[in-house]
């Protein structure tokens, strides 16, 4: 079994340094090893929050200049707004679960997680999320 060792992350080896997020700095740095179940559900949640805000944000930027002769302009905001509306709904429910369970995993198995993985899953999710959508979508036209 001493070849299993490879999967868990190390306590904390020379080149990483573990953290307990005193910053959303701290996030963006991919070399921090996460040990706390709470820094890592949120580190999980808050990369899939701006995936998420993002894609609808671009979502609804790309809707807005395709219609913008054919609806009002006061029914653009409207749409624009629904769109980041939803970027932000489905993270605060969906992906609060999501991201606590993954954590939970990792938090009781005794496995760090670094803030990559952390990236990881979160981007992860949302890409996953999208692709079955954008399926669903394609289906039903």
């Amino acid at each position: 079994f001493a070849s299993i060792h490879f999967l868990a992350a190390p306590a904390n080896p020379s080149n990483t340094f573990t953290s307990t997020f005193s910053s959303l700095g701290d996030l963006f740095d991919f070399r921090v090893s996460i040990i706390k179940l709470g820094d890592m559900w949120l580190s999980i949640w808050t990369w899939n929050l701006m995936s998420f805000a993002s894609i609808h944000f671009l979502a609804g930027l790309v809707c807005v200049f395709r219609f913008r002769k054919e609806i009002a302009a006061r029914y653009l905001l409207l749409i624009f707004l629904a769109f980041l509306f939803l970027g932000l709904l489905i993270p605060v429910t969906a992906g609060i679960i999501t991201a606590v369970l993954v954590a939970w995993v990792h938090d009781t198995s005794g496995i760090a997680m670094f803030s990559f993985e952390a990236f990881s899953w979160g981007v992860g999710m949302c890409v996953l999320y999208v692709a079955v959508s954008f399926t669903k979508n394609i289906a039903i036209l």
